[in-house]
């Protein structure tokens, strides 16, 4: 029999309940309620009653809909029974409208067979592809019969997602519907591949090497917006974004990050040479403060072999994807210039050579291979100075957090002081 609770929901009891496993109703108020079918599947219901009937309707998986999101939609959802609107009706007349015969030889339909019937099984993250049809490709290209598109619809519909603010994902979008078409062929439905002669210059994404870093200021911007809007942009996520910005790691490594690889009583990360850019694995100290992120993820985690679980719990318990953080950071009202992830990294790089920290050991920080004559360091794990390194940016961030940006300023000069006098002191022993 399933659980059933009456409860204001917060977001570490609903991972806990999806954890403990077994069928569950767990109302947050006002008829919200979060269902877990015995599989684990998680996803939010709306019980409301018209003209003296109970009814439900399906807003959707827990994965897709945070609390926060559930709330407003399930606001959204009452005013709209309130003006006396059946919205289960509404949905069940939707639904038929797309099931009905006249998709049947469109892209969506035949890209949801080629999907099913050759990729599902094969990508480590299918769910993120598909994410790349329903929010982008179905939408433009997805009611067209397949044997009435020309390059031009797929054309129009790269230029759409670039204008969206997405050109990466305009060239992910070109592959996609090339495969399908591809696929098509094979079935004989349409006599040629209207997307084999795009290249990734249609979709716009030469890409020139980024040299972007925050300042201190939008350090200090960041931290910020990210503490004020916890509620929708997650406490996974901000820690995840903190931990990124203290250790320098690249973001696959963490997202991908295992807690039988980290001791944190010694305190250090052993970082495999799973999914390591470099081919090689690497001891990372690590400061206090990533510590203390770290011991929240885990309670977090609820028990997950993972740092940062997955919150979709259908088949097998993985990590978050590849996207997952750059899509949070897309929607936080930060006002920051555009940055990404991967800018983190060079964050640390360019704070830790203004502190004074060497430039070998910059770089054996970032894990990265040293070139020209500072290869001949590259053997060297310098973990001591490492600890050091680390320490003193993380001393940073502390300083932000509690006393804010001028007091960091001050922290920032007296920790750049500190390593010019310890290199001083090594000139002097070396001579």
């Amino acid at each position: 029999m399933p659980r059933h609770k009456r409860n204001a929901l917060t977001d570490l009891e609903i991972r806990r309940l999806i954890a403990a496993g077994g069928q569950a109703a767990v109302t947050d108020g006002a008829g919200l309620t979060l269902t877990i079918s015995a599989g684990g599947y998680a996803a939010w219901v709306l019980r409301y009653r018209l003209e003296g009937r109970r009814r439900e309707y399906t807003i959707g998986a827990e994965a897709d809909y945070p609390l926060e999101r559930a709330r407003e939609m399930a606001a959204e959802l009452r005013m709209r029974v309130a003006r006396g609107e059946d919205i289960s009706t509404t949905r069940r007349q939707q639904k038929t409208l797309n099931m009905s015969p006249a998709t049947a030889g469109s892209f969506a339909a035949l890209a949801d067979t080629w999907f099913r019937r050759t990729q599902e099984d094969r990508l480590q993250h299918p769910q993120v592809a598909w994410r790349v049809f329903s929010k982008w490709i179905n939408p433009l290209l997805g009611q067209l019969p397949v044997d009435k598109i020309q390059d031009g619809h797929i054309l129009d519909c790269l230029e759409a997602i670039k204008a969206g603010g997405a050109p990466t994902v305009a060239n992910d979008a070109r592959r996609y519907i090339r495969k399908v078409l591809d696929f098509g062929v094979t079935l004989e439905l349409i006599p040629s591949n209207p997307a084999a002669t795009l290249s990734s210059r249609d979709a716009g994404v030469t890409e020139n090497a980024r040299d972007r870093a925050l300042s201190l200021d939008e350090v200090d911007t960041l931290l910020r917006t990210m503490a004020d809007n916890r509620d929708r942009f997650g406490r996974s996520n901000e820690l995840a974004i903190r931990l990124l910005l203290l250790l320098g790691v690249r973001k696959q490594e963490l997202s991908q990050a295992r807690w039988n690889e980290l001791a944190l009583a010694a305190p250090r990360w052993q970082l495999p040479v799973r999914g390591n850019k470099t081919g090689r694995g690497l001891i990372i100290p690590l400061p206090k403060l990533a510590v203390e992120h770290l011991k929240e993820l885990q309670e977090l985690s609820v028990g997950s072999e993972w740092v940062l679980p997955s919150r979709r719990r259908s088949g097998k318990p993985r990590h978050i994807g590849p996207d997952t953080l750059n899509s949070a950071l897309k929607k936080l009202p930060h006002g920051i210039d555009d940055f990404v992830i991967q800018d983190l990294r060079r964050t640390l790089r360019n704070n830790l050579s203004a502190l004074g920290v060497r430039p070998e050991v910059t770089e054996r920080c970032l894990n990265n291979k040293l070139r020209g004559v500072l290869g001949v360091f590259d053997q060297q794990d310098f973990l001591q100075e490492r600890r050091a390194a680390l320490g003193r940016w993380s001393s940073v961030i502390e300083t932000l957090d509690s006393e804010g940006l001028e007091a960091a300023r001050q922290a920032y000069r007296l920790g750049a002081v500190m390593e010019f006098r310890s290199a001083v002191e090594r000139s002097s022993l070396r001579f």
